[in-house]
């Protein structure tokens, strides 16, 4: 019998297709890294890795309003938020974007129009983080466990590992991603995403993209937040869990077991 008091796991395998090659090709042919040093820059770069300027609709006439300069404060990122802390980045703002992807249609994309922060970091132009805020919630509203916590849950129960930041752009842009099953943010309250290079197991690293959800309504049992994670080279689904928890296990509990794929 399960305790009431053990956090419930959700794994679900993914199975949607893998997206089309022009759009890898695309997106992979934009830019190699360079310093970014002015705000123009960090928003042509920050819409390269996005890919949001292919959404009809979205104000891109003042660039030069649109990013400032600033130093990152991280305590959240597992295994990259001391390469994060600290650094001089330049935070990119989209307000008020309507994410009218394929998985959506375009009354329920208007219905939850988005602000979208995104940080770059200036000597490198990687993207370190980009959070999606629903229009209704509050910035301070966005938390999500600390680093230390969220590396011994998926060190510990999905073995999985972030490596650092990849090299290059992603051939699968963060709009693309949000085109598919389980990646939409349209529900959800907030939703952070990283590029990263990743490891699971005993697999060769890869670049992919990692989005985690919250606030969304309940899938079963309370669960409403759902990380998943996407190749950033091929566009597959690897698989999705309702990892990392914002608190350690309770004391005395065994670890939960995790629903069989489906």
């Amino acid at each position: 019998m399960k305790s009431r008091h053990m956090p419930l796991i959700c794994t679900v395998i993914l199975a949607f297709g893998i997206i089309c090659p022009a759009a890898i090709a695309q997106a992979a042919e934009r830019t190699s890294y360079v310093p970014v040093t002015t705000a123009e820059e960090a928003v042509e770069r920050a819409l390269i890795y996005t890919g949001l300027d292919r959404l009809e609709g979205l104000d891109l006439k003042d660039r030069g309003e649109m990013a400032c300069l600033t130093i990152a404060r991280d305590s959240t990122t597992p295994f990259l938020s001391d390469s994060i802390n600290g650094r001089r980045v330049w935070q990119v703002l989209f307000d008020n974007v309507v994410l009218d992807t394929e998985s959506s249609s375009p009354e329920a994309a208007q219905k939850h129009p988005k602000t979208i922060h995104i940080l770059i970091d200036s000597a490198s132009g990687q993207l370190y983080e980009v959070l999606v805020l629903d229009i209704d919630t509050d910035r301070s509203e966005a938390s999500r466990a600390p680093a230390f916590i969220a590396e011994e849950q998926l060190r510990g129960i999905t073995h999985e590992e972030y490596l650092g930041f990849p090299g290059e752009p992603p051939a699968i842009t963060l709009l693309a991603v949000f085109g598919m099953r389980w990646c939409s943010p349209l529900e959800s309250k907030y939703m952070f995403a990283n590029y990263v290079i990743y490891r699971s197991r005993d697999a060769e690293p890869r670049n992919v993209w990692v989005v985690h959800g919250h606030g969304f309504p309940p899938f079963r049992d309370g669960v409403d937040n759902m990380r998943t994670v996407i190749d950033a080279r091929t566009g597959e689904g690897l698989f999705s869990v309702n990892l990392p928890f914002k608190s350690r296990w309770p004391k005395g509990s065994t670890e939960p077991k995790t629903d069989e794929p489906r």
